[in-house]
């Protein structure tokens, strides 16, 4: 409590001050170091120079004293990002949690204490973004303008009219901070606005309104920013509420462990042949998901098109500098890995030569298949389990790659490739997470492998067969579709490699085995499909 950031307001002041000079300025100088300690700041890596706030707009819900603040910052690499931050003022009633991390300052008023903390802890500020959209109000000021846009499946609420459920900050923060209303609604705030409109509200709109493809969170309403010299940027994407058991990643590592920890033969096939018909089922609801992304060709960009000699080229330079950033980083620290990664890692620092050439051999052959939306960070924890089915989430893309980039057409097959990584990552991290020891470490990892093998050609077999009814879609010949598939395999493994080398180095093995994997079903001059 006592040490809270304190901003000094004058006898007279209104806490309406805090967002005009000359108190701008202080609040901006505490800025820095509240975003350091949030967890949906992306920046912690880089050292901060200053904040300031480029925009401010009014709160949702008419709440004063208080705004809507689109915060400029910039690093000492030279560096900007932009973020926003929703502030609202209290001087009593409701505050959010001491362990929440949501107070920016305290201050007084007279003999009144104020706290300035982030409006998502606010229930009236929920409450307010919720009528915003449902209504479609739009609030505007000389920094701009704040919109909500209605959809269909607000529209159709039943009973519910213009007021919101109960609602409440949602625990698991990452880039984003999202709020649940009652079982109806989520609503997502993106932290991180870009100019333009998110892949996920525009893909998530699309599906359920253009498309009716019903295996995502339903499209419920958007915020939009509309902003002097920039185009309109998603401050917030409403969705429905997804009733499910667990997400993807949960539900299999827990089957992998199940079928690991099997005492007989017999009861390792059972375990494993429940698992084969959610995969299957799942190659199936991706194959829907691309063909529904493609179903549009009267609308530019949900058209299919075909895909050309420079797209092979360019994930070709994409995987190549992923594949020689990390081998170089393998190279830098082979000595300090354990036993198995370090025998692993220096089998493919002797074989990096066929890893490259396994690359330009996959991008070199003549491009028959074709590109697409696609959803660009595809893997199980991308996945709510509902019964044997799943529902498909997060279309935002990889948040590291810029919008426009997020928003590039590829081969469907990128997705495919990162469901298939996913398995195996699934298939060999239970080994790491399960409390029970392990004895046999070498028998483990075989049978975890075969497990990955049989659930990936499960799920590839199906995606095949559904993919088959878009004819295009896919590369012409089954031998083209292994070798382009193999290059986005080796793509997202060269990229998990250059990720755990740098945070996990223990699990280095999972992306090292799946690149060994890849080199000697390469050696077989795509034979065997990846995967099999």
């Amino acid at each position: 409590m006592s040490d809270r950031p304190t901003i000094k307001l004058e006898p007279g002041q209104k806490p309406e001050a805090l967002f005009r000079p000359p108190l701008l300025g202080r609040l901006e100088e505490l800025l820095p170091g509240f975003l350091a300690r949030a967890r949906w700041f992306g920046g912690k890596a880089r050292e901060l120079a200053a904040a300031r706030v480029a925009a401010s707009l009014p709160l949702p819900g008419g709440l004063e004293p208080g705004r809507f603040l689109v915060v400029a910052v910039s690093y000492r690499d030279g560096g900007e990002e932009s973020y926003l931050l929703p502030l609202v003022c209290t001087s009593g009633g409701e505050t959010p949690p001491e362990n929440s991390g949501a107070v920016l300052a305290a201050t007084g008023a007279g003999q009144e204490k104020v706290l300035i903390y982030d409006g998502c802890w606010s229930r009236r500020f929920r409450e307010g973004c919720f009528r915003l959209i449902a209504d479609g109000e739009a609030l505007a000021t000389g920094s701009g303008e704040i919109r909500g846009v209605p959809g269909r499946a607000i529209r159709n609420r039943q009973g519910g009219e213009g007021r919101p459920p109960k609602s409440r900050v949602l625990g698991k923060e990452q880039s984003n901070t999202s709020l649940l209303f009652g079982r109806e609604f989520i609503l997502k705030l993106y932290r991180r606005p870009e100019n333009g409109v998110n892949p996920e509200v525009e893909i998530t709109r699309f599906l359920t309104e253009g498309a009716d493809f019903d295996r995502i969170p339903a499209f419920a309403g958007t915020i939009e920013l509309r902003l002097p010299g920039r185009k309109t940027v998603s401050a917030a994407l409403l969705q429905g509420y997804v009733p499910h058991q667990d997400d993807g990643w949960s539900y299999t590592l827990g089957e992998v462990s199940r079928f690991l920890a099997a005492s007989t033969p017999q009861e390792a096939r059972r375990t494993r042949e429940g698992y084969l018909a959610f995969a299957r089922k799942l190659g199936e609801r991706t194959a829907q998901l691309h063909r529904a992304l493609a179903s549009n060709p009267g609308d530019r960009a949900f058209a299919a098109e075909p895909e050309t000699s420079g797209d092979r080229e360019s994930a070709e330079r994409s995987a190549r500098e992923l594949l020689d950033r990390g081998l170089a980083a393998l190279a830098g620290t082979l000595d300090r890995l354990d036993g198995g990664s370090r025998q692993s890692g220096a089998r493919l620092l002797a074989e990096k030569d066929a890893l490259r050439r396994m690359i330009g051999g996959a991008a070199g052959r003549e491009a028959t298949g074709g590109k697409i939306r696609i959803h660009g960070d595809y893997h199980l924890g991308q996945l709510l389990r509902t019964g044997d089915d799943a529902v498909i989430i997060d279309f935002e893309g990889e948040p590291a790659r810029p919008l426009e980039k997020r928003r590039r057409k590829r081969s469907p097959l990128v997705d495919a490739a990162g469901m298939v990584r996913s398995f195996h990552y699934a298939a060999l991290g239970a080994i790491f997470l399960s409390p029970r020891e392990r004895p046999d470490p070498d028998e483990l990892f075989s049978r975890a492998g075969d497990w990955y093998r049989a659930v990936s050609r499960a799920f590839l077999d199906s995606y095949r067969r559904v993919m088959a009814e878009s004819p295009g879609l896919l590369p012409a010949g089954r031998e083209e579709e292994d070798a382009l598939l193999a290059l986005f395999l080796l793509e997202k493994a060269a990229y998990e490699l250059n990720y755990e080398l740098n945070n996990r180095p223990d699990w280095a093995i999972i992306p090292l085995r799946g690149l060994e994997d890849l080199l000697r079903r390469g050696s077989r001059a795509g034979k065997t499909p990846p995967g099999n």
